[in-house]
């Protein structure tokens, strides 16, 4: 039977004798210094509790041969990761400088835009108000319904600029409004100022006739221009002179009849 040789745990190679019930009969190998000397087994013999086919540090060196290799190989995995989210950071932006606009979508699926404002485009009410507010359904009493969100539609144009509406109902259906979206409640509110501004001009370009709504500028505490007022002013005066010289005209032709009717009564 060839001689079997193994190793204790602190790395003293042995020659096996034999395996018994309280352990393995083994005798220490000696190993001298010199080149031309061999190795030879101990007279001793002792019971060790095991023994290992290689030296415990030919076992670690190989673990951790393994453990680089792995780690080596998770590295290039990481860096060809890296890699990709860096192209596909440089094509993002990339494709921003072609279409800013599109920012917009990034920013929008990540929260960042909390607030918002819509004009209506049939009656150009302005509305500022938080996001998470202004994509829900209101209900018939003015609350918000939480269950159901309006419909916001992004419409893009052929020169790149993107435009969002979102509708008055969950379905698509009813009146819509353009939507603005800002990260903060004054980017929000310096556009609601720069839409009144375009509304004042509109305005004044159509002559004035009638009275402009400011309703929801001033709920807004946007400042209404003093042109505007005093013609807003000068139309409601008017209006309600006349109304007041029609009801008067319609009391005194009341009052002439009702003496007419008395007088051929008498």
């Amino acid at each position: 039977m060839p001689e079997k040789f193994a190793y204790l745990e602190d790395g003293t190679k042995v020659s096996v004798i034999a395996v018994t019930a309280k352990g393995m009969l083994v005798s220490t190998v000696y190993c001298p210094e010199g080149d031309d000397e061999e190795e030879y087994v101990g007279r001793e013999a002792y019971l060790v509790d095991r023994v290992f086919d290689m030296p415990m540090t030919a076992k670690l060196d190989e673990k951790i041969t393994r453990l680089e290799a792995k780690i080596a190989e998770k590295r290039d995995e990481l860096n060809a990761i890296d890699n990709a989210i860096k192209t596909a950071k440089e094509q993002s932006a990339e494709l921003m400088k072609i279409y800013p606009t599109l920012e917009y979508i990034r920013m929008y699926f990540s929260g960042e835009l909390k607030w918002c404002v819509t004009a209506s485009h049939y009656f150009g009410d302005i509305e500022l108000l938080p996001t998470e507010e202004a994509i829900k359904q209101r209900r018939n009493n003015g609350n918000w319904d939480d269950e159901k969100l309006r419909l916001v539609s992004l419409w893009g144009r052929t020169n790149g600029h993107l435009e969002w509406d979102i509708n008055r109902y969950s379905d698509g259906s009813g009146s819509s409004s353009q939507i603005f979206l800002f990260k903060t409640r004054e980017e929000a509110f310096s556009k609601a100022i720069e839409l009144a501004d375009v509304r004042f001009v509109r305005f004044r370009n159509q002559g004035g006739n009638g009275t402009m709504e400011t309703e929801d500028l001033i709920t807004l505490g946007i400042p209404i221009p003093r042109d505007i007022q005093e013609h807003n002013h000068k139309i409601t005066l008017e209006s309600a002179t006349r109304r007041a010289e029609e009801k008067r005209k319609e009391y005194q032709d009341a009052e002439a009849c009702l003496k007419r009717l008395q007088s051929e009564t008498a």
